[in-house]
């Protein structure tokens, strides 16, 4: 996604969602595998301005899941494709794109960059880090810098790299070692990353922790909240980090210590199974994911303002954008012996004012949680093959591209 929601996603909303599924799924792999990665991640607070945004940029790879990558540069006004370049096998297609190029990383934690208007390779950042396949890499984009945000996923340590967005040059390094945790608990795992307002957010296994995003300098860690294979959300809002792990409370932290400073309920039906899929927040509003509602609360003092509900989905997204708050509800299912299933995606719009459905439309073959990316009038989504452009207003179909590969990755610049 442009930016990737992050700098106040970037992009989350840097929402954020870890979820582990059976290889047996069909494109479960795939389409949950992007929710793993920050290109899908709903992250931090307001999503940019994307009106002036003339390319949607998809990364499709084959149907093994791992060779014949593509990247391409679509008009989302009508799904045309303005240009298309093959990518190594070892890029991943969770990118972001900024002033005019697009950033993507590779399994061994290095950053390539492309030329937005042609796809043209610029630069590749040449750092050590790991045995290919072995870590968790999330990009984020802060004033000229391209963080680079790299794990081992054997023992959580890792590294935060900032390069120079034009040359690739590293204009900061900070180790992340398990001696850094206090609770000295560092077992295999990852980390998932966000930025807003010059703070880089990270939530691994020893615990949730921000570093100055200018400098790379610790700033300070909460060992209470974990990675833990389950969904898992932040947005920043107001002074204030809101991060949920699945259960029915969303927490309140102070952005400046991490310190705990109260907790929201889940308005969840008692009879339902209470989690929280998603979180999100726009300049005043902080708005929740349940699995059948969605919530919205004041963020000066994190009242609630509306609630809406819905039947009940496994599993789900939401996104802040101009036009209101976007739902994207999925279910996936086992199937038949051996095979998997998915009943499609589910997309409401709301009015961000009191939650009133704005517009309702399905996307038949779904099983995606990428995040939509906005632009003026229109409102893209991907799903498993496919990536859809649909009227911002009322939620019609204006055009579908598909090309026999899975979408890995969809964001905008």
């Amino acid at each position: 996604m442009a930016t990737q929601h992050h700098d106040n996603r970037l992009t989350s909303r840097f929402k954020l969602a870890i979820v582990l599924v059976a290889a047996t799924l069909l494109g479960g792999v795939l389409s949950l595998l992007s929710a793993c990665q920050p290109g899908s991640i709903n992250t931090m607070n307001t999503p940019p301005d994307l009106s002036n945004i003339s390319r949607l940029y998809l990364v499709t790879v084959g149907r093994d899941g791992q060779t014949d990558k593509i990247l391409s540069a679509l008009n989302p006004g009508n799904g045309h494709i303005f240009w298309q370049h093959k990518l190594d096998d070892a890029v991943y297609g969770y990118g972001l794109s900024t002033q005019g190029i697009i950033y993507l990383p590779a399994q061994d934690g290095n950053v390539y960059a492309f030329q937005g208007s042609n796809g043209q390779s610029l630069w590749h950042s040449i750092m050590s880090h790991g045995h290919l396949e072995s870590t968790s890499v999330w990009l984020l984009a802060y004033q000229n810098l391209i963080i680079d945000s790299i794990t081992d996923r054997t023992n959580d340590n890792g590294d935060l790299y900032a390069l120079n967005m034009r040359t690739g040059e590293v204009v900061w390094h900070t180790s992340i070692t398990c001696a850094d945790s206090p609770s000295n608990d560092c077992a295999a795992g990852g980390r998932i990353t966000s930025l807003a307002n010059g703070v880089i957010y990270g939530l691994a296994d020893d615990g949730f922790s921000a570093w100055n995003a200018a400098n790379g300098h610790f700033m300070w860690r909460n060992p209470h909240y974990q990675l833990n294979g389950q969904p898992q959300s932040m947005t920043v809002s107001h002074g204030k980090v809101y991060i949920t792990n699945f259960y029915p409370e969303v927490d309140v932290l102070d952005a400046t210590s991490g310190h705990f400073l109260h907790s929201l309920r889940s308005l969840e039906p008692s009879n339902s199974e209470t989690v929280v899929y998603d979180i999100t927040a726009d300049e005043n509003t902080v708005f929740v994911l349940g699995g059948q509602t969605v919530s919205a609360f004041r963020a000066s003092d994190d009242t609630l303002l509306w609630k809406q509900t819905f039947s009940y989905h496994s599993g789900g997204t939401l996104y802040a954008g101009s036009g209101g708050v976007y739902v994207n509800y999925y279910d996936i299912s086992m199937g038949k012996v051996g095979t998997g299933g998915s009943s499609g995606n589910d997309l409401y719009a709301l009015h961000t004012q009191d939650g009133h459905q704005i517009w309702y439309q399905q996307i038949p073959i779904g099983g995606s949680n990428l995040y939509p990316i906005e632009f003026n009038g229109i409102i893209c989504f991907g799903g498993l093959g496919s990536v859809y452009g649909l009227h911002l207003i009322d939620g019609k179909q204006l055009w579908q591209f598909s090309k026999g590969s899975y979408v890995d990755g969809l964001f905008a610049g």
